[in-house]
């Protein structure tokens, strides 16, 4: 019997950002069930010199079975192969073809409601709206709060004509005009690093001054930084599994529904630069502090919290849902589950002593109540989202 040759899969992607090398660990756990993919990836620029056209003009000569590429220059010329072409879209999504990316609607109101419920009144974006997803989580960010009637004004989109190193300076004037405390989300964590610096340049504090949320969760970015940024994990690997289906269906001619793959952004990953209370009400304040310092680590229930303040349960859960938007019990709950979450990236870490340190008695409800959060048992998150 003549064993099948593999598919060969010609893979164009970013591999200096976060996002790109989730989708291609997405991309490895498809291949490995499969067992039939040959790949070619895009060298360094140390190797290729910046030679796309050269690049280009190799990979057609090695007759692949199917591409997976950034939108950048020349890529139309794989159409002309006639065999399937799956983006990553640059700058804008391409009509007709099949785009890969996450729902950045989504993206920009998670953010929006973040910074909410922890009280901030006044916001800002920090991006580029030449870029589909940039534009996107702004316009989602900004109606969320102007829904709310809070303050809102965008950072002006210096990257369009400055040069990386000048960004900071510029930005950090434009700051000292905002009210505070303030909460910035930028696009990516990218930009999250230019306004690490420029907070630091304007001789603000973050985050009891300015707050600061981005987006990808770029380890390398967010955890070298002082403080380490907060970010929104973007599920990048379930993305990449799920472009490689795709590809996979469609080289071997089965009936596939032709449309963009869109995925669903796993939650935010807090750190230090979102580590702050700005809510006015110092009953509120109070409350959601403790939760914060004993929830990760402690079973706390709602008349724990109740107990720190000087309220009766009834009056203080009244504020929490008028200020916050959310009951005394889901705040805590979110914040034993972000913790969670945390944990179980932590590959030292065994699942059930995870259960110990963080003071959960019943681990059948607390599985329970992890999956109804994120679709997943504490098992396979850790195994789906594992770096």
């Amino acid at each position: 019997m003549t064993k099948k040759k593999p598919n060969r899969i010609a893979i164009l992607l970013d591999s200096t950002r976060r996002y790109d090398r989730d989708v291609l660990r997405g991309i490895i756990d498809f291949s490995r069930q499969k067992g039939h993919w040959s790949t070619y990836h895009i060298p360094p620029d140390y190797i290729h010199g910046h030679d796309t056209p050269a690049i280009i003009e190799n990979i057609i000569k090695w007759s692949p079975d199917g591409v997976i590429t950034r939108t950048f220059a020349g890529w139309e010329q794989f159409k002309t192969l006639d065999i399937p072409v799956i983006l990553s879209p640059y700058k804008t999504i391409i009509d007709n073809e099949i785009n890969f990316y996450s729902h950045d609607g989504i993206i920009g109101a998670m953010a929006a409601n973040y910074f909410i419920t922890l009280g901030f009144e006044n916001f800002t974006f920090l991006g580029n709206n030449d870029y589909h997803w940039s534009h996107d989580r702004q316009k989602a960010f900004k109606r969320e709060i102007k829904s709310k009637g809070f303050y809102y004004k965008k950072a002006p989109e210096y990257i369009k004509n400055k040069n990386w190193y000048e960004i900071p300076e510029l930005l950090a004037g434009w700051l000292t005009s905002q009210p505070k405390p303030l909460a910035m989300f930028t696009a990516c964590d990218e930009f999250s690093s230019l306004a690490i610096r420029a907070i630091e340049i304007a001789g603000y504090h973050c985050p009891s001054q300015i707050a600061l949320l981005g987006c990808d969760n770029d380890v390398h970015i967010c955890e070298l930084a002082e403080p380490q940024i907060s970010s929104i994990s973007l599920n990048a690997v379930g993305a990449g599994f799920e472009v490689a289906k795709t590809m996979h269906s469609l080289i071997e001619g089965e009936q596939v529904f032709l449309k963009d793959i869109i995925t669903i952004p796993d939650g935010i990953i807090t750190r230090k630069s979102t580590d702050i209370i700005a809510v006015k009400d110092i009953q509120i304040q109070k409350a959601v502090r403790f939760i914060i310092e004993n929830a990760p680590i402690k079973n706390i229930r709602v008349s724990d919290v109740v107990a720190i303040t000087s309220l009766s349960r009834r009056l203080l859960e009244i504020r929490f849902k008028k200020r916050l938007g959310l009951s005394i019990l889901n705040v805590i709950k979110k914040y034993r589950i972000s913790h969670f979450k945390k944990l179980l990236s932590d590959q030292n870490f065994r699942i059930k002593d995870i259960y110990a340190i963080m003071d959960f008695s019943n681990q059948e409800s607390v599985s329970r109540y992890f999956k109804n959060e994120t679709g997943m048992t504490p098992s396979e998150y850790r195994e789906k989202f594992k770096k």
